[in-house]
């Protein structure tokens, strides 16, 4: 019997002012642009902290040992760095965060908490190649379209944010995320 595999995601929530105004650009990316990809697929902007996979057989226990190490931690804060953009055959338009000391030391304690119990994406959760963002617009953002958006109405304002909910999201490529658990931080599972 073969075993069934989830695609998992390790995420931050936005959340107060951030996820406003992240909702709103995306919403006005799908409104006047017709830019909708990260709109249909992403139920909450979020930023990705660490990707695998996961047998479904030990889901709960994935589960579970996230929520013990997070009941542990604290919430802390980041700062936002603006917006930033991606030019590759797919543009990947996103909000940038500084990377700091304490983000960088939470994502390597949720890693090392779990490195026996998934199988790590070592291409997108090396250290090196990491970097903070939460992604706004990809995958139908193209040269064309990207020519006429007015960047003066895309704005991010807030410039800091409480990390104090964590999801574990379960994804397919073109298909929409599910938040398959969400945390906060210090008070485990909402």
């Amino acid at each position: 019997m073969a075993k069934t595999v989830l695609n998992l995601a390790i995420v931050i929530d936005l959340v107060d002012d951030v996820l406003l105004e992240s909702t709103a650009i995306i919403k006005t990316l799908n409104s006047k642009y017709g830019i909708d990809f990260i709109y249909n697929t992403q139920k909450t902007p979020h930023i990705v902290l660490s990707v695998g996979q996961v047998e479904s057989s030990k889901l709960e226990y994935f589960v579970s040992t996230l929520e013990s190490l997070l009941e542990k931690l604290s919430a802390f804060e980041i700062e936002t760095n603006g917006l930033g953009l991606f030019l590759s055959e797919k543009i990947n338009l996103h909000i940038r965060w500084h990377q700091n000391q304490e983000l960088g030391d939470f994502k390597k304690r949720i890693e090392n908490e779990l490195k026996s119990i998934w199988e790590e994406d070592f291409n997108y959760n090396s250290e090196f190649r990491w970097i903070p963002k939460s992604t706004l617009a990809y995958n139908d953002l193209n040269y064309a379209n990207l020519s006429t958006i007015n960047f003066n109405e895309l704005k991010i304002h807030t410039k800091c944010m409480s990390v104090r909910e964590i999801s574990i999201v379960k994804f397919e490529e073109h298909k929409a995320e599910e938040e398959l658990r969400r945390f906060t931080i210090g008070k485990g599972k909402k």
